[in-house]
Order: C-alpha cells, then structure tokens, then sequence
C-alpha cells in the first residue's frame, strides 16, 4: 500500500491511500475521487494506478496538463521523492502517514467490484473518514465555496439568480390569480421566506468561493471584481423583504371595505332597479355582488364608477355576472380594473363623453421601469386581463395595446371608438 499526501492543502481528502490494483481520479468535478477545488483543474484531470507495487499516472487530456517534477507527462511511472503536480495542488509519496483520515480505494474489477463500487464500499466504512470528503451534492459545495469563483459569481449567483427569478414570480402569480387575501399573504410569505433561504445560500457559497480564490491563483482584479458583485444576493433579499412588507399592507388595503378614516371606499345597491356600483374594487365586494345579485334577481343592469382597484376581485365578479347576461354601464368613468367589471356585461352601453381607461397591473412597490420589467417576467399577470376582454369580443390588438400600457398611465380612447374595437357595443345619448 502507498500512501500520497496533497503538500499544497488543496485536495480533498488531503491523504489516500492505494493498494494493489486500485486507482484514483484527481479532478474538480465532485465524482472524483480526488477533489481540487481549483480553476486550472480540468473536471477529470489525472488518474494514479497501482500497478504491480508500481504508482503510475496518467493525464486524462486535460486542458493545462499534468506534470512530474516540473516536466509534462501524458503516462508515466512514478518514482519515490518525486512531486506530482496536478493544476495548482501537489503530491508527494509518503510510506508512513498512520493514524491519517484516508480514503482507500479497493481492487478495480478482476477482484469483483467496479471501480465505483468499490470505491463506495471503501468509503462506507471509514467512519469518520467522511468528514475530509468535500460534499459530492451541487448545493453542498457551493455552500461551501468549492466551486471556482467565474463558476460561483456567473453561474451559481447571476444565472441561477434570474432563472429562480422568473420562476418564482410566474409561480406566485399563476397560483395567486384567483386567490382570497388571506391565501395571497401566505402564498407572498413563503415565497419571501423560500428567497431569503435562496440568496442567503448564493451570497454564503460566493464569499467563501472569493475567500479561498486567492489560493487557487485567481488574479487580484477578478478577486476586487468578485467583491464588488458579492452584495448582490444580500440586495435581492432585502427586496423581497420590503416587496413582502408591500405586498401585506396593500393586500390590508384591498381586504377592507373602508379607508383610513374608517369612511367607506365603495357603494353597491339597487336605484330605479338597476344595479350602482361607485368606488374602489377591493375584495369585500364580491360577496356584497353575490349577495345582492342573489336578492335581485330581477335587475340586469350594471351601472360603473371606479377608479379601479384590486384585478382579482374584479374578475371574481366578472365571473357572476357573466352568468346574468347582464348590460353594463359608463356614465362617468371606470378606469383599470373596473374595466374588468365592464367586460361582464353581454351589452356593453357608455355615454359618449364617458372615460374608459385601460393600463397594466402595477407591482406593489414599483417604479415604472421595474413594472415593466417584472411584467414582462410574468406569463400569466396580464394574459389573464387579455383573457378577460378577447371573451367580451373587444378587438385583439387593442387589448395587447390596453395591457401594454405603463401601469402610471391610462389608455383612453373615445366611446366611438371603442365601439369599432368592440369594447362598446351602444353610445347612450348625451344627458
């Protein structure tokens, strides 16, 4: 049995042994037997045999190449005293380590088992042998900085970054699209609470990479570049944090049916035996319409005044009134989600001097740019507005125009023309 010592403190485990026709791999990737951490290190970059009492080394076409005492070798025996250099990690033979944490690598095939076989047989009964192994899983060494720092920074924390991103806002918003408050605050605090698990992983895993790249002979501009990106995680996380606290207080806002001052934000009843609706949309009123549509059946006109409010609400309501086969009605205006409540009606009448206006759902917390941004992220957010007019039969170019619209701004056209894009079917005479 031979026993060989990494001099450089580079590799993991820093001590193996091989005994009679086993082999070990040297390499970054974390199948290897042999695990440096480095960025001259090719995935599977060398491998040592014991072949008859004779150590030998073969180089596994790596990029930079693997050296005996300063000369490249492609397969080579290797004799006592001389250095193995494999990228930035060197090895020298050593006889009497005892009492080393070791991996041991059994017999390859001819003595029964595979070459991985035998290599998790052996590594099963080493005991405490286990604690010098780096981490075979992606997230591990990461956590630990095993990965090199170009790794870490583009493909760990941008790449990953924006992919968690995209998924996480889709995932929210598809699942979210019909929900209560109440389910939207739980949903918003998992998802908040599953990011700050996320970037505090990224941002772990990048300093402990940029603090061990300087033994991997990463050059000091990269390290100083490194640096200046490492706070990015820790910015995403405190995003998420305040959209969180963003997202509770408005979602407080949409689930009460009064403002600050206690006053109430909206009216809903029967005059003259048609339906009013006048304030914001928020969340209570999907049961006072369900309520009042239960105890008039009679009435089959909606007349609208709103600034707008919360879409999901409105499309609730949309909902039942579909049902009614009711008409709807524009005397003075409705504005962004009330125009959700106006796409109910299977009539659609407005005055002509009515304001009918249209724009994106805002981001809590959000300037515009950003908005824009994260609805553009988004596949479902608006596609489900979309949704709501291509099925009242509005025109399909308007509507990607209407869902198009900055959310700081409103889309309003004349009645007269929005009765050729078919969002009005009648003008009403002037009063």
């Amino acid at each position: 049995m031979i026993r060989i010592v990494d001099t450089t403190a580079k590799a993991t485990p820093v001590y193996f042994e091989l005994s009679e026709g086993g082999s070990v791999v040297v390499g970054r990737d974390s199948s290897c037997d042999v695990v440096v951490g480095a960025d001259n290190v090719s995935r599977r970059h060398a491998e040592i045999v014991l072949h008859r009492g004779q150590l030998k080394v073969r180089d596994l076409n790596s990029s930079n190449g693997t050296t005996l005492d300063g000369k490249p070798v492609t397969e080579a025996d290797w004799p006592d005293g001389q250095v193995l250099e494999v990228g930035s990690a060197r090895f020298v033979r050593e006889s009497d380590l005892a009492d080393q944490k070791t991996i041991a690598t059994a017999p390859r095939a001819e003595e029964g088992a595979s070459g991985a076989d035998a290599r998790r047989d052996a590594s099963a009964g080493a005991g405490s042998s286990d604690t010098s192994r780096k981490s075979s899983s992606f997230i591990g060494r990461h956590w630990r900085g095993e990965y090199g720092l170009i790794r870490t920074l583009i493909v760990n924390v941008l790449i990953l970054g924006l992919i968690y991103l995209v998924l996480s806002i889709n995932a929210v918003t598809s699942l979210a699209g019909d929900l209560s408050p109440n389910g939207r605050r739980i949903l918003i605090s998992i998802e908040t609470l599953v990011t700050l698990i996320f970037v505090t992983w990224q941002q772990v895993g990048l300093v402990r990479s940029i603090l061990k790249s300087k033994a991997r002979g990463v050059p000091g501009f990269a390290r100083a570049v490194a640096w200046i990106f490492s706070p990015l995680p820790l910015l995403i996380g405190f995003i998420a944090v305040l959209g969180w606290i963003g997202a509770i207080v408005r979602l407080s806002e949409v689930d009460s049916p009064t403002g600050s001052d206690g006053a109430p934000i909206y009216r809903l009843g029967v005059q003259d035996n048609v339906f009013v609706f006048d304030g914001v949309v928020v969340w209570p009123i999907v049961d006072d319409f369900r309520t009042q549509l239960a105890a008039n059946p009679q009435v089959s006109t909606l007349i609208l005044r709103s600034p707008g409010g919360d879409v999901i609400a409105a499309r609730r309501v949309n909902d039942m009134l579909r049902q009614r086969n009711m008409t709807t009605v524009v005397i003075d205006a409705c504005h962004s989600a009330c125009t959700i409540l106006y796409a109910a009606g299977a009539r659609r009448a407005a005055n002509s001097n009515a304001q009918i206006g249209f724009h994106a759902t805002s981001i809590i917390l959000m300037d515009e740019m950003m908005t824009r941004i994260m609805n553009a992220l988004t596949l479902r957010n608006d596609r489900q507005n979309a949704n709501y007019y291509l099925a009242a039969g509005f025109d399909a170019q308007f509507v990607e125009r209407a869902v198009s619209t900055p959310s700081s701004d409103l889309l309003v056209l004349p009645p007269s023309e929005l009765q050729r894009l078919g969002v009005v079917t009648q003008i009403l005479p002037q009063q």
